[in-house]
């Protein structure tokens, strides 16, 4: 079949998910203006037919083991929990959906989303991609299962990063801030859009769903957009209760 009977198409549904998403970051005080990015990896079939077919379970959905959005997500999760060492990092398989440079987030459109093969990171449709597409690939790679992240720039864990040490975030005598900060990894303080931040996020990302980068802000993958964007709330409510605790 020639390229001009099977077209590249950005799926209706994948930009409706990154727009609804990116909005409700905004809305919460997540990211604003320009800043922040979002991916969804898509099927590789899934942009060569109809850009209105109906959605695969992206977002909002019980994975099919039935876990919440949000719960362990990668092999090397299961690694961990078992003992065994995790799988070796390859490149993902597809299509990814991505922001687009200078989007403003809280106002997305179909113009400010764009596709990237996901094994390659060649632009197929749109763009140019976010200056952090390549922190998308590695994260991807890292987490076999990942299939949506969500980077955002949260006030309140920017605000105590600059009052805490690295170690001494998030750091709560509560039950649930046990429970979340064991999903949070870290990455040095690195250039953003660089080469050197995006392995720096991946090799994290390998080991934690959720990376804070130094000085930057906060990339978080899940199954679908629901659960990455959910992690993300979970870790800016407890830093701003911590904030709190130190201003008495």
């Amino acid at each position: 079949m020639s390229a001009a009977a099977n077209p590249v198409r950005l799926p209706d549904y994948a930009v409706e998910q990154l727009r609804a998403v990116c909005r409700d970051a905004w809305l919460l005080g997540l990211l604003c203006g320009c800043n922040g990015n979002v991916s969804l990896l898509l099927p590789a079939a899934a942009v060569a037919s109809s850009p209105t077919e109906a959605a695969p379970v992206l977002c909002g959905a019980k994975t099919p083991e039935g876990k919440e959005p949000g719960a362990k997500i990668s092999d090397a999760d299961e690694a961990a929990a078992s003992g065994a060492a995790p799988k070796p990092v390859a490149a993902p398989v597809g299509r990814i959906c991505i922001t687009r440079s200078g989007a403003a987030k809280g106002r997305l459109t179909a113009a400010d989303c764009c596709l990237m093969d996901a094994g390659t990171g060649g632009v197929l449709l749109g763009g140019p991609p976010s200056s952090e597409s390549a922190m998308h690939l590695a994260v991807y790679a890292a987490r076999p299962r990942c299939r949506a992240i969500v980077h955002v720039h949260p006030r309140h864990l920017l605000a105590l990063s600059l009052r805490c040490p690295p170690e001494a975030m998030l750091r709560l005598p509560l039950f649930e801030a046990d429970v979340w900060r064991a999903r949070l990894g870290f990455a040095p303080a690195l250039p953003p859009g660089g080469a050197e931040l995006a392995q720096a996020v991946g090799r994290a990302a390998a080991e934690r769903p959720a990376v804070w980068m130094a000085g930057h802000g906060l990339c978080c993958a899940g199954e679908d957009l629901t659960g990455a964007l959910a992690l993300a709330e979970e870790l800016e409510h407890l830093a701003a209760m911590q904030l709190l605790t130190l201003d008495k």
